[in-house]
């Protein structure tokens, strides 16, 4: 392989990874903040909190993205260079666990994401106050 392409490829696989996991540990915060809403009646930190939601909720998309067009390039090359590397190293089930592993992690961020902005919508929709309702 083209070493120019090889660390393109490695590039990818280590952004692709990054991108991974700040698909769940953004939703995990998120997810932490959104507990501290029920906690005060201050407006102030529900503002704060659903701005974290929309600016953390793009990081995830971005992510999520990256994690969607960044496999392609990571398939195409997966026996190419990481098979070979991790078999010559004895350590396929490694390799294995890891994507197993990310897969996971990609599922529960989506699932979770999902559950978030569910949740942002409906507390949205209930902190809308109709205005026929004030005299």
């Amino acid at each position: 392989m083209n070493p120019g392409l090889a660390f393109f490829i490695m590039l990818n696989n280590y952004f692709h990874d990054i991108a991974t996991a700040l698909l769940l540990a953004s939703g995990i915060a998120v997810w932490m903040l959104r507990k501290q809403d029920g906690v005060t009646d201050n407006l102030h930190i529900g503002t704060f909190i659903r701005d974290s939601y929309r600016s953390m909720a793009k990081l995830a998309t971005v992510a999520l993205i990256w994690v969607s067009l960044g496999a392609i390039p990571r398939i195409l090359a997966f026996t190419r260079l990481e098979w070979p590397s991790a078999f010559e190293k004895n350590q396929l089930s490694g390799l294995a666990a890891k994507h197993i592993l990310a897969f996971i992690i990609i599922v529960c961020g989506t699932c979770l994401w999902i559950s978030i902005s569910r949740s942002m919508k409906v507390t949205a929709r209930s902190s809308e106050t109709p205005e026929s309702d004030n005299p």
